[in-house]
């Protein structure tokens, strides 16, 4: 009896030591700080990319880059990884990126918590203290221009042109009754083109043409996974009408749907119109991520900044077209939708 006992006791005590050493040894990577951030030499930088904006050539001693940018972050204090697990960015960040000459990317995401700036590598170490930067940028608020960014609601300028539109009223019946459709979207295309002061004979060729590219650049957008499903776009809808009821405009324009027997949560739910602005705006969103994430190079060459890339990306959606039977039934909606508006 008395040698199990020994043995349960030499048992808990190698448990013991066990657990303190792991204690140790957790606490010890947990205090443990990375080292300081040393930046490539100069003569190796082929371009900076400052949140979206791209610097092309090496920096010079006087640039903002030298000053502000290399002193900061070399000399940024480095955090635990306790810190690390405990401070996390609230949304999106400020990307600072380095590409050196031989392609590689060195990628910083910044970002404000509780009043104090961080600033995270990519392989998750944490830094502080690099407020001169942020004095600079505006860390907080300059992270937060890229984020999704929708204009399909009541910033749309097609509400404007509607409402100046004469037969506005008909168009609402004909939406009513074609929900989801080419026909709408045409409508809708002709219309903007006509309050902006096209040649009547050109719209209808203009019109059928952006329906056609719309539809081109969601299919292949589709394809390349950088689009939406629909319960995400049902879930902004009801969202954004809550928050806008109590706007002038939107007074005006429900009142317009209203007096044509059509609700206007109703047509901005079942209208394709808004659905393709609102995948527009997504795919926007989706490919400036990309170039924040460190894709700068669109059709082989370094982007001029995010918008070049975004809008590269998106029209390389466009080019690829439709197949020849999914473009001639659009063309043959199109055409539909003209003859109702003779």
């Amino acid at each position: 009896m008395k040698g199990v006992n020994i043995m349960k006791k030499k048992a808990l005590a190698v448990v013991g030591i066990v657990i303190v050493l792991v204690f140790t040894i957790l606490c010890f990577w947990m205090i443990k700080k990375p080292n300081k951030i040393k930046f490539p030499n100069d003569s190796d930088i082929k371009l900076i990319q400052y949140n979206g904006f791209i610097v092309q050539g090496n920096p010079t001693k006087v640039s903002e880059y030298e000053k502000v940018w290399k002193k900061n972050i070399e000399n940024a204090k480095p955090l635990s990884k306790f810190h690390n697990i405990t401070i996390k960015p609230d949304s999106s960040c400020y990307v600072f990126s380095i590409v050196e000459k031989n392609e590689n990317i060195i990628t910083f995401n910044l970002f404000k918590k509780d009043k104090k700036c961080y600033l995270k590598t990519e392989d998750g170490a944490l830094y502080t203290d690099i407020e001169a930067i942020d004095k600079l940028v505006d860390i907080e608020k300059s992270s937060k221009i890229y984020n999704l960014k929708n204009k399909s609601i009541l910033s749309d300028e097609f509400y404007d042109d509607l409402l100046k539109y004469d037969k506005k009223i008909d168009f609402i019946k004909y939406c009513k009754k074609n929900k989801f459709s080419n026909q709408e979207m045409y409508q809708s295309s002709y219309i903007s083109f006509l309050c902006n002061g096209e040649k009547k004979s050109d719209i209808n060729s203009k019109a059928t043409k952006t329906v056609v590219d719309i539809n081109a650049e969601y299919e292949n957008g589709k394809k390349n996974k950088v689009t939406t499903d629909k319960s995400e776009y049902e879930k902004f809808i009801k969202t954004e009408i809550q928050e806008f009821k109590n706007n002038s405009r939107y007074k005006k324009i429900d009142k317009v749907f209203k007096k044509a027997g059509y609700n206007f949560k109703d047509y901005l739910l079942n209208s394709k119109r808004v659905f393709m602005n609102y995948q527009i705006e997504y795919m926007n969103f989706k490919y400036q991520q990309e170039f924040l994430n460190g894709n700068l190079k669109v059709n082989g060459r370094y982007a001029e900044n995010i918008n070049d890339y975004s809008s590269s990306r998106l029209t390389e959606l466009i080019n690829k077209g439709l197949s020849k039977k999914a473009q001639k039934k659009i063309e043959s909606d199109c055409e539909d939708a003209y003859k109702k508006l003779q």
